[in-house]
């Protein structure tokens, strides 16, 4: 996890500077993130991965990242049966090479 300046977490953000400053404070207080290390003048911040509201939120995260990768799964395997059926249609009833090669009657290209 990287840690930031205040300035890279605006720009990073893409949050005006005004709102910004509005709530970090909130944050450091509650420990939501804290000071990692100062480099002169500048702080740098990192978020608090032992905070619950971190926890809760990296859960949650996980959860939507989830259900989304399962949504695009079955989508592709529903593409794959209507491509699949598509094939049956204009090509006929012609077997996988899978299927031929199960059956002993694959024949490598070339004769081989």
């Amino acid at each position: 996890m990287f840690d930031l300046t205040k300035k890279e977490i605006i720009e990073a953000l893409g949050m005006s500077k005004q709102t910004f400053y509005k709530y970090f404070p909130e944050l450091e207080e509650y420990e939501v993130v804290k000071v990692s290390r100062r480099i002169g003048k500048a702080k740098l911040y990192k978020i608090n991965l032992e905070h619950p509201l971190v926890k809760m939120l990296r859960e949650y995260e996980k959860k939507a990242s989830m259900q989304i990768a399962q949504k695009e799964a079955n989508r592709a395997r529903k593409l794959i049966i209507f491509l699949q059926g598509l094939l049956f249609v204009v090509c006929g009833n012609i077997p996988s090479p899978f299927q031929r090669f199960r059956n002993n009657s694959y024949k490598a290209p070339g004769g081989i």
